[in-house]
Formats: structure tokens, C-alpha cells, sequence
């Protein structure tokens, strides 16, 4: 399965999971203000578009449950971005910000490519801990399946 994220500046999390399905869950600041919220989500045959606007303002947390094998593609203007767990190729990109994927090792990646205009990249499993500007981790293997990419403007990306 492949999914295309859209949303407004928030947390957000995803998550793998052994189940079939996708779970979508949404912690506002002031749980008043959720019926401005608008999560859409479409599935057109093996893919999915997951769309969320309106309404979201500081310290929205954003919980989606995928299965643990799901590609996906994430653009968001800012915000924290945390992946666990998921197993697929992705793509996320962001203005500003910080990304965090756990998981990342030598033997699930064909391709990675991490770069961030002003900040941090850091793969400590890949020995890499770069600062300032324009600072970036390119890897290209024969082994592996799936392709990893992440992109910010000014932020820190940190791959575990």
C-alpha cells in the first residue's frame, strides 16, 4: 500500500502496525476546536490519500496507524514528524522542523537521501552527525528494497 499524507503544521506520528488498516487519531490543545478539524481519507485501489485541515493550532498531535509494510509520501509546512515501525519506501518533506525515523538499517534501504537547508542530519548507525548549512546524508546500495527521503528547509533529521 501507498499512502500520500497532506496536513497543516502539527505532530505527527505514524506508526506500524500488524493490523490491515489505517487508524487516524487527533489530540488538539483545545478539544473545543475539534470540529474544525477535517481528517479526509480517500482509497483508491491499493493507495490512499490522507488529507487534514482546518482548525489546527499549537500542540496538535496527530496519531496514524499503518500496516507495519506501507510506502508512504508525507508534505507538511512544519511541524514534528515521528515514524516507527513502518517498513516501505518514503518520502517526506517539510519547511521546518524536526523528522525522526526509527528503524533505519543498512539492509532495508536501496537509497537514502536526507538533506536539510539549515540544521541537522544525524544517522549514528551510519556514522554521520552534520551541522549548519546545507548539510546532508546520501547513501546508494545494491542491497535493499525500498527508498527513504527527507527533505527540510531548516530543521534536524535524525534517522535511529
Amino acid at each position: 500500500m501507498t499512502l500520500t499524507i497532506e496536513s497543516q503544521s502539527a505532530g505527527i506520528s505514524i506508526v506500524g502496525s500488524d493490523g490491515d488498516r489505517i487508524r487516524i487519531s487527533c489530540t488538539l490543545e483545545s478539544p473545543e476546536r475539534a470540529k474544525d478539524v477535517h481528517i479526509r481519507f480517500v482509497r483508491p485501489g491499493n493507495s490512499g490519500e490522507l488529507k487534514v485541515s482546518g482548525g489546527l493550532t499549537n500542540n496538535t498531535q496527530i496519531r496514524i496507524e499503518v500496516p507495519w509494510q506501507t510506502s508512504f509520501r508525507l508534505s507538511m509546512p512544519a511541524g514534528e514528524v515521528r515514524v516507527t515501525h513502518v517498513s516501505g519506501n518514503k518520502d517526506i518533506a517539510l519547511r521546518a522542523g524536526q523528522v525522526v525515523i526509527s528503524g533505519v538499517n543498512d539492509s532495508e534501504y536501496r537509497t537514502i537521501d536526507a538533506g536539510v537547508d539549515v540544521g541537522d542530519v544525524r544517522a549514528a548507525h551510519f556514522g554521520v552527525d552534520k551541522g549548519g548549512f546545507f548539510r546532508s546524508y546520501r547513501r546508494n546500495s545494491a542491497d535493499g528494497t525500498y527508498g527513504l527521503r527527507v527533505r527540510l528547509l531548516a530543521g534536524q533529521i535524525e534517522l535511529k
